[in-house]
């Protein structure tokens, strides 16, 4: 049996899903475009970070010649696809003359996933982009998974392996429950 491991980057009502290269809201699926999704991407992996103009169009477009103007278009789109703007910015805000920053708080998880459901397991999640600090459990009975994601307030707190024994005690901030039949 084979291990997959699925990339998500969580912000706001959003997952942009690395593995399936889909932008999701509320679970539901978003229309983007390929180069949009490439340019969201890029920002999510460096959320908090000014990207300078020419870097980012060099990530987007590598030694390709284009106009800088495709570079604001895609920003324009990205934009209108999350619900943001540029005079009043929850997710981009732009930084005048010099590029762009990605300023909603991102959460990068890691789940593997072998060959069926039945055997889904969350695996660990990395340090978060900005601030909080999240364990995942995972649970099954029978043909129902159980998956909770708990929120720590400490700092100390280690992330490093969802197996973690010292989950806090605290209702989790996400739950889901999945069943296979």
């Amino acid at each position: 049996m084979s291990l997959e491991t699925k990339h998500f980057y969580d912000f706001g009502d959003f997952r942009l899903d690395l593995t399936e290269k889909v932008l999701l809201r509320d679970g539901k699926s978003v229309p983007i475009t390929p180069k949009v999704f490439e340019t969201l991407q890029v920002f999510v992996e460096h959320a908090g970070r000014l990207i300078e103009k020419d870097e980012l169009m060099q990530k987007l477009w590598q030694d390709r010649f284009v106009e800088k103007s495709n570079l604001t278009f895609n920003v324009k789109m990205l934009r209108k696809v999350l619900g943001d703007s540029a005079s009043k910015p929850v997710f981009i805000e732009t930084v005048p003359k010099r590029g762009y920053r990605f300023i909603a708080e991102v959460r990068h998880v890691e789940l593997e996933e072998k060959d069926s459901p039945e055997n889904f397991s969350a695996s660990k999640i990395t340090k978060p982009q900005i601030s909080t600090r999240h364990h995942f459990s995972v649970e099954r009975q029978g043909n129902v998974i159980a998956v909770a994601d708990w929120q720590s307030q400490s700092e100390e707190d280690s992330i490093e392996d969802a197996s973690v024994k010292n989950v806090p005690r605290r209702l989790p901030s996400k739950f889901a429950m999945l069943s296979f039949s």
